[in-house]
């Protein structure tokens, strides 16, 4: 055998190993779309759950933050300030959200991470990342299904500069094609700072309670939004700076009215729940669609 081929044989294991919080997150972006709802669950925490933050800091952006749609006369996107709807003097559309074909013309398309840093456009969360901001033809390729584990992925970057946070979800179900409802939704959204010179790492923790998101209206979602200046006051341009990972639960504080009941672990799976349950006496499943996780015009070194 080639001695420069075994020489890579045997490293690739520890090439894989030094790669650090990379080597997690190397699935296909068709990962997690089997067709069946119970095997789609995207639940890993990246090994940002073996941070031990030396301080923990809590807010509320409950009172701040915005659960919104597209104006359909004026187009103007609910919670976000009119200055960062634009592209120039354009005022950026909802509806185009097809990735660099968009860009200058959709929301999505522009204020995506991918088109800030190209270093968001890899692995299996890049989905969340491309400014698609519902199913549009794209389904689970789109969107990343989450039950109350939620997610924790380290930044590619380190974040620098920011302005306000944003993500595009919508509820789900077994039932999906049966009931359209409004459950509330608690979620919990926390930056990760690390101090290099210190090796101190601290946790920024971010609720939003009560949020009333769209559950099985097809495609459409909701978007999800607060200002970072609104929430933290004086001093907030540097609140998450050197902000190096993030992670995303939620809580379904109410499920609706939809004439079937769900299971209330939050979709947690259990072993006599099926795909394809016809017996409305049955538990069906609830899970949150998250199509997009957006800090626009944001800066990263």
């Amino acid at each position: 055998m080639n001695k420069k081929r075994l020489l890579t044989i045997l490293l690739f294991p520890f090439i894989l190993c030094g790669c650090g919080e990379a080597v997690s997150d190397l699935y296909e972006k068709d990962a997690f779309n089997t067709g069946r709802f119970m095997d789609n669950y995207y639940l890993r925490w990246n090994n940002v759950d073996k941070i031990q933050p030396s301080k923990t800091y809590n807010y509320d952006a409950t009172s701040i933050t915005t659960v919104g749609v597209a104006d359909r006369v004026t187009g103007r996107i609910d919670g976000i300030r009119e200055e960062d709807q634009k592209y120039g003097n354009v005022l950026l559309d909802w509806d185009s959200d097809r990735p660099v074909a968009d860009y200058g013309i959709g929301y999505g398309p522009t204020k995506n991470m991918t088109s800030i840093d190209n270093a968001f456009a890899h692995g299996y969360l890049s989905k969340l990342y491309d400014g698609r901001i519902r199913c549009d033809g794209y389904q689970a390729r789109s969107r990343v299904q989450l039950d109350s584990t939620g997610y924790a992925t380290y930044f590619p970057k380190e974040l620098t500069s920011y302005k306000y946070f944003a993500f595009f979800a919508r509820g789900g179900t077994t039932c999906e094609r049966t009931f359209k409802v409004f459950p509330i939704f608690d979620v919990n959204v926390t930056f990760y700072t690390h101090d290099s010179a210190t090796n101190i790492y601290e946790a920024h923790s971010i609720s939003m309670n009560n949020l009333q998101i769209r559950t099985n209206d097809g495609g459409l979602t909701n978007i999800i939004s607060f200002y970072f200046d609104d929430l933290f006051g004086t001093g907030w341009e540097t609140k998450l700076s050197h902000s190096v990972a993030m992670s995303f639960t939620f809580h379904v504080s109410n499920y609706g009215e939809a004439g079937y009941r769900y299971d209330k672990s939050d979709a947690v799976p259990l072993t006599d729940i099926t795909d394809t349950i016809t017996d409305d006496t049955k538990e069906h499943k609830m899970c949150l669609m998250l199509y997009e996780v957006m800090i626009p015009d944001s800066t990263w070194y």
